[in-house]
């Protein structure tokens, strides 16, 4: 759900340019929802990073609150690691560009659009749509005007209005596709279902038969985040403890996930933590929704439950329904949601993993 974006420091200034305060404003703002919720800002150099930053800061108050809005999503983008610069950096600068055949070797191979001021779009031959993909490199090239409604960020928008894992597809696909861009930019992923646990259980009263079926959903999310998350990474797993189908707490839930789940000595993961506890302690109810939300400033609620993802391929009828999200006030009530199980009263926490120790035992 992220795609890699280059964004000339003219093309905000271009977005007000000959309209009226109002229009002016909502162009500005299509494009920064865009940013904020699917993309990746990519820079040359820490220069190109800081003249993008002038460019926002010279806007002055027309449109009104423009300027303040384009600040605090860099700044946001930027505590999220959602901005990278070019390895090794290059000279070359994004608005400074002349002709196709440089954007194609300079940014094909490491952007998927390039977002230009609309005279120097036209300028490389972009027609009036505003908008180009190049067959040679796949980038596409983007007017300001044009450029919330790229071909690159439809398709995004596309995949979490559809929001159904449907019968039979693909668990693997659906990470690839939904969770893999979001979770290769995180140190931390916090896992919340209040049934999280139930298949864990599950497999493990049914070893050692279980080691020849998929691998149930937890054991399936942590491999993958395992390979893909930023070095040194977290990850939190919270679910319900107590009852039939559950772990009797928190260290009964981390001893089955170690059962469960061999990792590699050099995984991403630092550390995996479980938090446990009933769904009702006292007058305070845990959160219905389930979702996993990453550092990298996105979250995926599954409707039913994470337990669709407990085989390679979805066998309910129904699918899986998902929600995508990425506005603030959203994440915050997730982080809240997260902290109201950590601090029941009959909440318990145990480690499932802490890489040093299983470094220096292997």
């Amino acid at each position: 759900m992220i795609a890699r974006m280059s964004l000339a420091p003219g093309a905000l200034g271009d977005l007000s340019d000959q309209l009226p305060p109002a229009a002016a404003k909502a162009q500005h703002e299509t494009l920064i929802r865009a940013i904020e919720a699917h993309g990746l800002l990519v820079f040359t150099s820490p220069d190109e990073e800081r003249e993008l930053l002038l460019a926002a800061r010279g806007m002055g108050t027309a449109p009104p609150g423009v300027r303040n809005r384009w600040l605090t999503v860099l700044e946001e983008l930027k505590k999220r690691k959602r901005l990278t610069y070019f390895a090794p950096p290059v000279a070359e600068r994004l608005g400074a560009v002349t002709g196709m055949d440089e954007l194609r070797q300079v940014w094909g191979r490491r952007a998927q659009v390039a977002v230009l001021p609309d005279g120097q779009a036209a300028a490389l031959g972009v027609d009036g749509s505003g908008l180009y993909r190049d067959a040679q490199s796949n980038l596409e090239v983007a007017a300001a005007h044009s450029a919330a409604y790229c071909n690159t960020l439809d398709a995004l928008r596309e995949l979490a209005d559809r929001g159904v894992l449907e019968h039979g597809a693909s668990r693997d696909d659906f990470f690839k596709q939904v969770l893999l861009p979001v979770a290769l930019l995180s140190r931390r992923v916090v896992v919340v279902d209040q049934y999280l646990f139930g298949n864990v259980c599950w497999h493990h009263d049914n070893r050692p038969r279980s080691a020849r079926w998929d691998s149930e959903a937890v054991v399936w999310l942590l491999r993958w985040l395992d390979r893909v998350l930023q070095p040194g990474a977290e990850v939190v797993l919270m679910g319900a403890s107590g009852g039939q189908r559950n772990p009797r707490d928190a260290a009964d839930a981390a001893a089955m996930i170690t059962d469960l789940w061999q990792p590699a000595a050099n995984g991403q993961i630092a550390r995996v933590d479980v938090v446990t506890g009933p769904w009702r302690q006292g007058d305070v109810r845990m959160p219905h929704d389930r979702h996993i939300r990453f550092s990298a400033g996105a979250a995926v609620k599954s409707l039913p439950g994470f337990d669709r993802l407990g085989r390679s391929t979805v066998q309910d009828e129904d699918g899986m329904g998902w929600q995508y999200h990425w506005k603030p006030s959203s994440l915050k009530e997730m982080r809240e949601a997260e902290k109201r199980i950590e601090d029941g009263r009959q909440s318990t926490t145990a480690s499932v993993l802490s890489r040093g120790t299983l470094r220096a035992a292997a």
